[in-house]
């Protein structure tokens, strides 16, 4: 289990990368980049690392599904990609392996 210091600094990471200020500075996620970020969710849910029915799953789930399903008007949709570019990001952030590093 993750101590709570930890969790606490997600947290406040989560709330600053998703943050309204930050989406609207994002780039769009294109249509090949959502195709991996999806590629990796399901990866990373097949693997177990993660439970499909976490939040932070569903919801960029959710949201490439309306992409993809054309369900979304522009202006919606171009938030929706913003928003799909912080959550890669972040979970890219969150997933990574961590760097080892040998000094001589």
């Amino acid at each position: 289990m993750l101590n709570t210091k930890v969790m606490e600094q997600v947290s406040d990471l989560m709330i600053q990368a998703l943050s309204d200020e930050s989406i609207k500075m994002a780039q769009p996620l294109t249509d090949v980049e959502i195709k991996l970020l999806n590629a990796v969710i399901e990866q990373t849910v097949s693997e177990g690392h993660l439970q499909e029915e976490l939040s932070l799953v569903s919801n960029p789930k959710e949201l490439i599904n309306l992409i993809d399903q054309k369900s979304l008007d522009h202006d919606k949709e171009l938030k929706a990609r913003k928003m799909l570019r912080r959550f890669y990001e972040l979970y890219i952030n969150l997933t990574a392996e961590p760097q080892i590093r040998i000094l001589n």
